[in-house]
């Protein structure tokens, strides 16, 4: 893997993800666009994920501001079920 052989000689990484019409391009493409590229095996503090968008859409925005809510959230239960998991093998005694 890529990341495990270069580890902090990888570059700095900007993405821009554009939009300018909810209407040709839905908010839900787009945050999932967004989404899709943060959650890249790339070492988070050196990939930047942009938003551009030219239309100016109140509904872009609160759909991304939504989902980020949404996300966090998960992230939250990941970990709490992953401590929950891992305590489990711990009390069990299976260590694999």
């Amino acid at each position: 893997m890529v990341l495990s052989r270069l580890g902090d000689k990888l570059p700095c990484v900007d993405i821009f993800v554009c939009t300018a019409d909810p209407r040709s391009e839905p908010p839900s493409l787009v945050v999932s666009a967004v989404l899709s590229v943060m959650a890249y095996s790339y070492p988070a503090d050196k990939l930047s994920v942009y938003l551009s968008d030219d239309g100016c859409s109140a509904l872009t925005f609160y759909a991304l501001w939504e989902r980020s809510r949404f996300a966090k959230l998960a992230a939250i239960l990941q970990e709490t079920q992953h401590r929950a998991e891992v305590t489990g093998r711990i009390l069990l005694g299976d260590r694999c």
